[in-house]
């Protein structure tokens, strides 16, 4: 008797436990939201336009951002007066570095799965369960000397992002996501973010760094950036973005 007692307390308590963990979570992810400038106003983000510079390997590389929300994402970059680009709509994604090929290429099937995420503007926190995906509390944690709550975000597609969101100001500060390609290691990318300023009543960072070495890490700051603006889609009907 006393082991069926001593069980169902355990399950009350466990039961407790991630009824609370399951509010928590809720809490935070939506004083994210509140801090970011509210449900609304990130639910009617429609597009936004990024230009700034990313310092990488020792140059500043001019780089500008489109995204149309859940159709259409581009990054245009120029390394040593060569441009290049990165294109992505919900189908297909494709590359182009002029220093390292004379065609676009396409962006391998499981990296593009990883990558297409970032069409949505707002981030999958937004709405996160009516988008299908699931939101677990991992614990509280310290990153560069600030006190962050890590929430594991599984996507619908089952992939997974860590988000670090600051006790104190409601705001995101690291993300963590594994990037995966066809016959390759997973490759975990660390992202920070900083400097968040307010754009038409939104807060966007506008330092976002990649701790790593070589051509993977770096320093992107964003000098200008507007939200619901037209935003042209550069799509060749041959499939090959230009």
């Amino acid at each position: 008797m006393n082991n069926i007692v001593l069980f169902v307390v355990f399950v009350t308590a466990l039961v407790f436990f991630q009824y609370i963990q399951s509010h928590n979570v809720e809490d935070i992810i939506n004083n994210y939201i509140e801090e970011r400038g509210g449900k609304q106003k990130l639910n009617a983000l429609r597009s936004v336009y990024m230009e700034g510079f990313r310092e990488m390997m020792g140059q500043q590389v001019p780089i500008k951002i489109s995204i149309i929300q859940n159709e259409y994402y581009r990054t245009d970059f120029e390394i040593n007066k060569t441009k290049g680009y990165l294109v992505m709509n919900q189908n297909e994604g494709w590359y182009y570095n002029p220093l390292q090929s004379v065609h676009p290429e396409p962006i391998p099937l499981q990296t593009f799965d990883t990558l297409k995420d970032d069409l949505d503007i707002a981030g999958a926190l937004i709405n996160y369960a009516s988008k299908g995906h699931k939101a677990e509390w991992k614990g509280k944690e310290s990153i560069n000397g600030r006190s962050v709550i890590n929430i594991k975000l599984t996507l619908k597609n089952e992939n997974q992002i860590f988000y670090f969101i600051e006790k104190e100001s409601d705001l995101l500060v690291q993300t963590r996501k594994l990037v995966l390609e066809e016959g390759k290691e997973a490759l975990e990318i660390v992202t920070n973010y900083d400097d968040y300023k307010f754009v038409d009543g939104i807060l966007f960072p506008h330092t976002i760094s990649n701790p790593s070495e070589g051509i993977m890490g770096g320093v992107i700051t964003f000098t200008s950036i507007q939200v619901n603006k037209p935003v042209e889609k550069n799509i060749t009907q041959s499939g090959i973005f230009t």
